[in-house]
């Protein structure tokens, strides 16, 4: 079906691509039907295996962190470190109030992200 929608599109002057994931915000890749049906009864061998493993690591003490969090805790800092930035170089063009709300901002999106994680 979408070898012949996709010219009709093109045809009609409308972009074929897809937007990226990360774009639309989504950082894993979809399951696939069968692996989402099998989580759906609540018989995923992945997820039964997984739950093993983390079971095990628990009962031996040897915790690892979680993949990719290192990168996030960093990717995060960088942010605010930005916003810290903008919220300078406003103060010093002589926009005390709108650097007062990037700070604001800042604040409230990482209150968000606390309550969300804690």
């Amino acid at each position: 079906m979408a070898p012949r929608i996709r010219p009709v599109s093109t045809r009609a002057g409308i972009a074929a691509n897809a937007t990226e994931r990360a774009v639309r915000g989504q950082s894993q890749a979809s399951k696939t039907d069968g692996i989402y049906r099998a989580i759906q009864r609540r018989e995923s061998t992945y997820w039964r295996e997984r739950a093993v493993l983390v079971a095990k690591e628990l009962q031996n003490g040897n915790i690892r962190a979680e993949p990719g969090k290192t990168k996030l805790m960093q990717t995060r800092q960088d942010v605010e470190h930005g916003w810290r930035t903008v919220s300078q170089i406003l103060e010093h063009a002589g926009q005390p109030a709108l650097a007062a709300e990037v700070i604001d901002m800042s604040s409230a999106c990482h209150r968000l992200e606390r309550r969300r994680s804690g």
